[in-house]
């Protein structure tokens, strides 16, 4: 019986896992390493072995007839089944046009706003001096539907869906009256968002002199002092 606790826990544990690293893709793993990250995970197994119990009290057998195979459909049930548990809501009102969820769905979306503020903190810095390297020599103009196209080329996974949203905010930075620098540090932050640093540095190595700019307009990163 402790192996069943314990492997529904491990599930639940794996699905917050999988629903952090589907979250934040750029940098997954960094992101677990926080302390509402991984608050978040033991939630998920907390809530499975919780939802395992409950299958024991009310019986249920999921249109089993085996002990074993009840026993399993059970630990299986509660394992993938503690996310559905979080994300819902008892009651959902809408307050100044905005909704607001009464249930674990409101404590689900206060950790992930930990999580986020968490991130944006410690990788705010590192991400922008990132960007503001591997962007160096880029041209706005030159790189903004060869760029994406190509970094997006590189990955496997990545659903029509996302490229869409892209591509809104890339519309939204070339009607923007700002300067070829700028907007190409906006092109390279939204693409380390979606694609990440290594994926978007050999996106630009790879694309080389095609999306240079003209040497009067390049701009190197500030060194450190």
């Amino acid at each position: 019986m402790l192996w069943d606790w314990l492997v529904a826990g491990i599930l639940g544990a794996l699905v917050g896992l999988g629903g952090i690293i589907s979250r934040y893709r750029d940098e997954p793993f960094y992101v677990l390493r926080t302390i509402p990250a991984l608050f978040y995970m033991l939630l998920n197994a907390a809530v499975s072995a919780f939802a395992l119990y409950l299958a024991h009290v009310f019986q249920w057998d999921f249109g089993m007839s085996t002990p074993e195979s009840i026993r399993w459909m059970q630990v299986l049930g509660a394992g993938f089944g503690a996310m559905l548990l979080i994300r819902s809501s008892f009651l959902t009102v809408r307050v100044n046009e905005e909704d607001i969820h009464i249930g674990p769905y409101s404590l689900l979306q206060s950790i992930f706003d930990a999580i986020d503020r968490e991130v944006d903190r410690v990788r705010a810095e590192a991400r922008a001096s990132s960007v503001s390297r591997i962007m160096a020599h880029v041209s706005f103009q030159k790189a903004y539907m060869t760029l994406p196209a190509y970094a997006f080329a590189l990955l496997q996974n990545l659903d029509d869906e996302a490229q869409k949203e892209f591509g809104k905010l890339v519309e939204t930075i070339y009607k923007t009256p700002i300067d070829d620098r700028t907007k190409a540090l906006l092109l390279g932050a939204q693409l380390l968002n979606l694609v990440g640093e290594d994926v978007l540095e050999s996106a630009v190595k790879g694309l080389g002199k095609h999306i240079e700019a003209d040497s009067e307009d390049a701009q190197l990163p500030e060194e450190d002092s």
